[in-house]
């Protein structure tokens, strides 16, 4: 009988030291999956942030391209503007050129009308001066149409001014928008490649 419960004391003994055995590997199986749920939930929260950040930053990416689209479409109608007034400014430029070059033309050619209108009054009022003690009246009406030809010389040559001084006046203004065409221009390439870096 003692023998017997020996026996079963140490079956027990042996029963007790497996179910201890596989419960400490039961335990330490338990820590690790606990351990790598841990891990993979670090992970996930990583990743969580990583997206939430990315996201972020493509939502402030949009919202940077569509601005730079939008000033990239108003540098291109601005260019347009600016050319279609360069195109019209030029046009009108060669047409004043043209008539400019007509009334100047014209303008030399009554200069020298006027100038040998004055030396022929000239010669006449040299005549009149002989012809003086004869007809003093005529040698009046002489005189006073010798300074309306003056006047008139006068009157021509400001003429002549006036039109030069407008002349450089067109010149100028071109200038000023060719400057103005160049800095749209400027824009418009410093622009395409940061839109481009999007796309």
């Amino acid at each position: 009988m003692v023998a017997k419960l020996g026996k079963e004391k140490e079956d027990l003994q042996s029963e007790l030291y497996k179910e201890t055995g596989e419960n400490m590997i039961l335990k330490r199986k338990s820590n690790q999956r606990k351990e790598l749920l841990e891990e993979s939930r670090k992970k996930n929260r990583i990743e969580q942030d990583l997206k939430e950040r990315v996201l972020e930053c493509l939502h402030q990416a949009d919202n940077g391209l569509g601005s730079l689209h939008d000033e990239l479409a108003k540098a291109k109608r601005d260019g347009q503007e600016w050319k279609r007034w360069w195109d019209l400014a030029t046009k009108q430029k060669k047409e004043v050129r043209e008539e400019l070059e007509t009334q100047i033309q014209e303008l030399k050619e009554q200069l020298r009308s006027s100038e040998s209108e004055v030396v022929r009054e000239r010669h006449l009022k040299e005549r009149a001066q002989r012809a003086f003690q004869i007809c003093p009246k005529a040698w009046e009406e002489k005189c006073d149409e010798l300074n309306t030809n003056k006047d008139l010389t006068s009157y021509w040559k400001e003429q002549y001014e006036s039109l030069k001084s407008q002349g450089m006046g067109w010149l100028n203004h071109r200038k000023h928008l060719n400057e103005i065409l160049d800095e749209y221009e400027c824009t418009i390439n410093l622009l395409q490649p940061s839109v481009a870096a999007y796309r």
